[in-house]
């Protein structure tokens, strides 16, 4: 993908000019050094933040298409299973869903669930017939953190159910680290409106609020990041000091976050 190429040589660029990022508290001297780099992080994040994008968008297109076939208008789950199979088969890991006006469903995997999403704030948004793009839930069919796809279906103007996505995170997260070869010492993630942390490097930190992490200086790099549309901030976690810049997707509205950790001396 050319995306992925131009991702890596931009990322490999900024590593090296990186190197001289001090980490020893000296703030003014530390953001000197990273206005050079600003258009190298920032053109780096952009490829990230379109890579995502494009990644939900074909589980979107896909949904999109699948509403006006004959298999899912009909409401029946045995004819619109295999056409729901091949979507479950994308580029994207997740489980699809056929979900009944009443909140019940049924999911790729297990056919028909016991489990409900009436419940679910998306699931209101579904019934008003709008589109539901990066809710992030735990999955009551799979246990798996996971982001909501989803598109309404509606029968002479009334609602009648929808299909959806359930994108696994974790698989997600790390599909895209292989495909952007990340460097070990630099981290992306994205934070949803809420400060949940829909995609991480590190999947371990999958659904987790950085601003609860006991880190006072993360808290308000996150504060400042859900705070604005884009920039570059800095923050110590876990002995790393970490430069990031940030961006906000046009898709999800998820703040898409690039960086490099280098360890406290």
């Amino acid at each position: 993908m050319r995306m992925t190429s131009l991702l890596v040589a931009i990322l490999c660029a900024w590593m090296g000019a990186s190197a001289a990022l001090p980490v020893d508290g000296d703030e003014g001297q530390a953001a000197d050094l990273a206005r050079p780099l600003t258009i190298d992080i920032r053109m780096g994040l952009t490829a990230l933040r379109s890579l995502i994008d494009a990644h939900l968008s074909s589980v979107m297109s896909s949904l999109r298409a699948a509403a006006v076939s004959e298999e899912v208008r009909s409401g029946d789950w045995s004819r619109m299973k295999a056409l729901l199979v091949e979507i479950m088969k994308g580029e994207v890991p997740s489980v699809i869903l056929y979900i009944r006006p009443d909140g019940s469903y049924f999911t790729t995997e297990l056919g028909l669930t016991d489990k409900n999403v009436k419940d679910r704030p998306y699931f209101a948004r579904l019934a008003s017939g709008r589109e539901v793009v990066g809710d992030l839930v735990v999955s009551r069919s799979t246990g798996k953190n996971a982001a909501v796809l989803a598109i309404p279906l509606k029968k002479d103007g009334a609602f009648v159910g929808a299909i959806g996505a359930s994108v696994f995170l974790d698989r997600l997260s790390e599909r895209l680290a292989a495909e952007i070869a990340l460097p070990p010492d630099m981290v992306f993630y994205a934070l949803n409106d809420r400060g949940e942390t829909a995609l991480h490097s590190d999947p371990k930190w999958l659904l987790a609020k950085p601003v609860n992490l006991r880190s006072e200086t993360l808290a308000l790099s996150v504060w400042d990041i859900l705070d604005k549309k884009e920039g570059i901030t800095r923050y110590e976690f876990e002995g790393q000091d970490k430069v990031v810049a940030f961006t906000v997707s046009p898709l999800t509205g998820w703040r898409v976050v690039l960086g490099l950790a280098t360890p406290v001396k």
